[in-house]
């Protein structure tokens, strides 16, 4: 098993999927992640850089995008908020676009050690103290 990723287990779908690649998922509690997607948002525009209202907004720059769809991993598994709660904090968007978002993220932890680490970090910063 190469990868870890964060999600309830149970869901039977993906622990089916995480077999099928290989990955290893870890157990979270819900009753711990007691964090909002605001909290998300400025982890992640202190980190980059980029403001908050690139963020929400429409732009489609490629540092804005990696940066926004940071926002939507953390909010899934930093917060207990679902697909669609996040979208509408975060620019009233859909829960498909958080979905694809999430996945991105996952696919590039897999490949770019550096981005894997500064992902695990604002996970941790996240999370830490609850």
């Amino acid at each position: 098993m190469t990868e870890i990723i964060p999600f309830p287990p149970h869901y039977s779908r993906v622990n089916r999927w995480a077999k099928r690649y290989g990955l290893r998922l870890i157990k979270t509690k819900p009753d711990v992640l007691a964090h909002s997607v605001a909290d998300c948002i400025e982890l992640v525009v202190r980190e980059t850089g980029i403001s908050e209202y690139d963020l929400l907004g429409q732009f489609r720059a490629r540092k804005t995008v990696q940066a926004r769809q940071l926002v939507y991993w953390l909010a899934r598994y930093g917060t207990d908020k679902s697909m669609p709660q996040i979208g509408q904090h975060i620019g009233g968007r859909d829960h498909k676009t958080i979905a694809s978002g999430v996945d991105t993220v996952n696919l590039r932890r897999a490949s770019d050690p550096s981005f894997r680490a500064l992902s695990d970090r604002l996970l941790a910063e996240l999370t830490e103290g609850q």
